[in-house]
């Protein structure tokens, strides 16, 4: 029988143990890869980069903010419907809250994404602390093609 490789070694073996070094900050495995530190991220980053992640920062919190209003706005909606009278004079402020919350928060979330994509895709790749088998396909085994 063949053994599955995956990313940890092959199927059946023990999984490989994380050693941190807290003073460097960096993590590595026991076959001695290294992760990238949020400095060593951000090494090449520009006053731009940091501007555009802190921009997407704040519209990511302003969109993570929306749910739980939604929700507020959601109890207000189904507490006004009690009163048979005036469920229409109740319900359409609520209703234009809605739309209005909506559209600020595909507003918000499309300044997020564009933020981060322009962030991620101007700094320069850090594939060479990437062990080249993680990268390139492997082959499915046997009982799968």
């Amino acid at each position: 029988m063949e053994a599955i490789e995956v990313e940890g070694g092959k199927v059946g073996e023990p999984a490989q143990p994380v050693v941190t070094d807290v003073e460097k900050g960096a993590r590595s495995s026991a076959s001695g890869n290294a992760t990238a530190t949020l400095a060593e991220t951000f090494m090449h980053a520009t006053p731009q980069d940091y501007l555009l992640m802190t921009v997407g920062g704040v519209a990511a919190a302003i969109n993570g903010i929306g749910d739980p209003l939604l929700i507020v706005l959601f109890a207000d909606s189904m507490s006004a419907m009690t009163d048979d009278g005036k469920i229409m004079e109740v319900m359409k402020p609520i209703a234009l809250l809605f739309v209005g919350i909506g559209f600020g928060l595909q507003i918000a979330g499309t300044i997020q994404f564009v933020c981060y994509v322009k962030v991620s895709t101007s700094l320069p790749p850090t594939t060479s602390r990437i062990p080249a088998s993680t990268i390139k396909p492997r082959r499915p085994p046997r009982a799968w093609a």
